[in-house]
């Protein structure tokens, strides 16, 4: 099973774990392999590539769509941009 990433603009997989956090979300959560070491065990499992998305100025990487690149981490803009 699929769905559709905005941010990247493609199909990622949606795969089955024992990781639950109960009082977090819905159920269905993105692996970020590169920001919590559960998510990076699960990419093991799951050959999931290991790629950041943000540049060594904090800035989203350029290689995202337009309307979030290049734009600070934390700021409201790229939350903005997100949603």
């Amino acid at each position: 099973m699929e769905a559709e990433c905005p941010i990247k603009k493609k199909s990622v997989p949606i795969i089955e774990s024992e990781i639950k956090i109960s009082h977090f979300g819905s159920g269905i959560e993105a692996v970020c392999p590169g920001h919590y070491l559960s998510d990076y065990a699960l990419s093991l499992n799951y050959d999931i590539p290991k790629t950041s998305y943000v540049d060594r100025d904090s800035k989203l990487s350029r290689n995202l769509d337009p309307i979030i690149a290049g734009k600070d981490v934390i700021s409201e803009e790229a939350n903005l941009a997100v949603i």
